[in-house]
């Protein structure tokens, strides 16, 4: 299409509808039309990758407005190959871009020389970028790189071509690799284990009917490491006290699981997300007792505390209950627990307090130190303090935003105890019930739509075996849980999702089994 031709056709659009160009999605992929933008189709269409015009319910000073210029590797790659400037040229990304795409069901558009990029598409050399600046230099007319001069170039110019060759390639080969990570991630014919793999298109359909859940609407990377914890509760938790803990969600005020599996009944989600850097701390790996000791940690935090300015530790405090959506009475009493725990000498420094420290330390600079400090002539204290707990934070935060924690409710029994004593029998524990197998599965699923890989299951047991002392969850036929999630997702016979159980009460087990607590021999 010549440039005069294009103008003809810019010079009709309508006022209320502008006329964009877009790459088609395939069918399944295109997203559903966005009541806001309310695009209505032109009647003009072309086969192929372009689809033609379309109209869409926004202004023309909307969709020429705001953007951002090329990077400059990009503008460098296609001014090279086309004798264009393309420094007017403006992208527009994010969320509204969008929104605006897939209400024409787009990749991405072009309207005059703004770019509008759809959900997962960057502005790098590839063929969506090489092909929307196509519909720029087509419909707009900007002047040749270098000195003014007169310069006739149609669309066909055999130096965007070159360009559009070489962008194809690089979008073929980007495809291909990707296909062939499709490939990889494919159910293998014989059972092994899934732990880390990436879920098929076939095994998110099947994890959301098991579950319930749906696979999250909007693409996030793929949570490396992710990883589902096995624990017990070790008392009969009632159903309203489950409730009562997930009502608090991720928050401070709550519990370091992420769901509970009640005896009877379906199984309770406490964190959703069950992802995330930030929740009350569910294990001593988490807490990062291999790190650093407890009475360390208290340490380093309550340091920080006395470091900083009485306004800005106060103001962190604040910070940390405005982020978590806690109300007005919740915020006043875990704001007063926490500056309490903060001032003492000794004991227990609870989640809010170590989050607001955190914060402090991440806003700490060395152009600001001075002006945080509670000593602003010396503010060695403040930065030393922050130095102290950086390790512990950044492995804290890795580790919290990679774990997610299943609780099964289990009587108290006799503990850990392996050996009876005169004071203390071994107490046998009931059997798991066929409704907290499924609920467990269940809750697995759901993490793994969330995590977009199957994640590794262990046990508290094997988890804290360097960091603490815990055996649970007691009596657990890991067995039996891989079978549910093998026969729901189709996969081979033998498939696994984690941990070999090695099951006994010693150092070179991981799921914790003795004789007489649980009923007989291991499975």
């Amino acid at each position: 299409m010549t440039r005069a031709r294009a103008a003809r056709r810019i010079r009709e659009m309508p006022a209320a509808a502008p006329v964009v160009r877009r790459r088609a999605l395939p069918p399944r992929e295109a997203a559903p039309l966005v009541a806001s933008l309310a695009a209505v189709p032109a009647v003009q269409r072309k086969d192929g990758g372009d689809a033609g015009r379309e109209t869409i319910a926004a202004s023309d000073t909307q969709l020429t407005s705001g953007g951002t210029t090329l990077p400059a590797p990009t503008r460098g790659f296609f001014e090279a190959r086309t004798g264009r400037d393309l420094g007017e040229v403006r992208v527009h990304s994010g969320d509204d871009a969008a929104a605006k795409s897939a209400s024409i069901a787009a990749r991405a558009f072009t309207y005059k020389n703004h770019i509008w990029l759809g959900a997962g598409e960057t502005p790098v050399p590839g063929f969506t970028m090489a092909h929307e600046l196509a519909h720029v230099m087509q419909q707009t007319a900007p002047g040749p790189l270098g000195a003014p001069r007169v310069m006739r170039q149609a669309l066909g110019d055999v130096r965007i071509a070159e360009g559009l060759h070489e962008a194809k390639q690089s979008e073929e080969a980007r495809r291909a690799a990707a296909k062939k990570a499709a490939e990889e991630a494919k159910t293998p014919e014989a059972g092994v284990n899934m732990a880390g793999r990436t879920l098929t298109d076939g095994d998110i359909a099947k994890a959301e009917a098991a579950s319930g859940a749906k696979s999250p609407t909007r693409i996030t990377p793929a949570i490396n490491g992710a990883t589902f914890v096995l624990h017990d509760t070790a008392s009969l938790v009632s159903d309203k006290r489950i409730a009562e803990v997930a009502g608090f969600g991720r928050r401070s005020s709550g519990e370091g699981a992420g769901a509970y599996a009640p005896k009877t009944g379906s199984p309770t989600v406490a964190h959703d997300p069950m992802f995330g850097p930030r929740r009350p701390t569910a294990s001593e790996f988490e807490k990062g007792e291999d790190i650093m000791k407890e009475a360390d940690r208290e340490a380093g935090y309550r340091a920080i505390w006395k470091a900083t300015a009485r306004d800005v530790r106060e103001s962190a405090l604040d910070g940390v209950m405005r982020a978590q959506g806690s109300s007005a009475k919740e915020a006043k009493k875990e704001r007063a627990k926490a500056i309490k725990s903060l001032d003492a000498s000794k004991g227990k420094v609870f989640s809010a307090a170590a989050w607001a420290m955190e914060d402090i330390c991440d806003m700490l600079t060395p152009a600001n130190a001075a002006n945080i400090s509670a000593d602003t002539a010396n503010p060695a204290a403040l930065t030393s303090a922050c130095a102290a707990m950086a390790g512990l934070t950044a492995a804290r935060r890795g580790r919290i935003g990679t774990h997610t924690n299943m609780e099964i409710v289990q009587d108290a029994g006799s503990d850990c105890l392996t050996k009876a004593t005169k004071k203390r029998p071994l107490v046998p524990l009931a059997p798991y019930s066929t409704d907290q197998y499924r609920g467990v599965m269940a809750v697995y699923l759901r993490a793994a739509l969330q995590a977009r890989v199957f994640p590794e299951i262990t046990t508290h047991f094997q988890r804290d075996k360097t960091a603490g002392d815990h055996c649970d969850p007691r009596c657990f036929n890991l067995g039996v849980l891989y079978a549910l999630i093998q026969n729901i997702m189709g996969h081979p016979v033998g498939s696994s999702y984690g941990i070999a159980p090695a099951y006994g009460t010693g150092a070179a087990h991981n799921v914790w089994w003795n004789d007489t607590v649980c009923g007989g021999g291991h499975p």
